[in-house]
């Protein structure tokens, strides 16, 4: 009687740990070109929003001789809750801010030029010191008799703010991982 071969096949312990670490290298990969793709995707909504609220301020502007007069500081499209950021006092510029009057008023107003829809942003939230931060909101200059205003918007990550609607005139300010850029709307006539 022969010796009886077996021919057994498989994987040893060394080649499975290897596909493992292989397999976990590219979910991780996979995973943070995701979140870098979103992120973008939801920057981009902000920014598109803003510049339909850019435009759609101008020809409210241009229909009434001056830019919706607002007694604080409405939050633009959709947000969480009654509040978006808001520049606020010292070095902390994104404390929140809304109110549901003015928000519907303003609503209101800007759903006469937009055709009974206003434009979406985004709600992505994104640290900003000691708040969380997002959207935009429209700041109009109430002693200019609505012949000025401004906006300001969040966007996560470092992001540039220039070219928004139109506007060149700007600023940027960076703090923690949101980027607050501020437009100002050229004069009313």
């Amino acid at each position: 009687m022969g010796i009886i071969h077996r021919n057994t096949k498989g994987f040893t312990i060394v080649e499975l740990l290897i596909v493992v670490v292989v397999i976990g290298i590219l979910a991780a990969i996979v995973i943070v070109a995701y979140n870098g793709i979103t992120t973008q995707a939801e920057n981009t909504k902000t920014v598109q929003g803003v510049a339909q609220y850019v435009k759609g301020l101008q020809i409210y502007a241009t229909q009434n001789g001056h830019y919706p007069i607002e007694d604080s500081y409405p939050c633009l499209g959709t947000h969480p809750g009654t509040s978006c950021g808001k520049t606020g006092p010292g070095t902390d510029y994104c404390l929140g801010s809304g109110s549901t009057v003015s928000q519907a008023d303003f609503d209101t107003e800007m759903k006469t030029v937009f055709n009974g829809n206003v434009p979406v942003l985004s709600t992505q939230q994104m640290s900003c010191g000691t708040v969380k931060a997002h959207g935009a909101y429209y700041l109009p200059n109430d002693s200019s008799g609505g012949s000025t205003a401004r906006i300001y918007y969040f966007l996560k990550g470092n992001q540039p703010c220039n070219g928004v609607g139109g506007i060149d005139t700007f600023v940027k300010n960076q703090l923690d991982d949101t980027t607050q850029c501020r437009i100002t709307l050229p004069a009313a006539s």
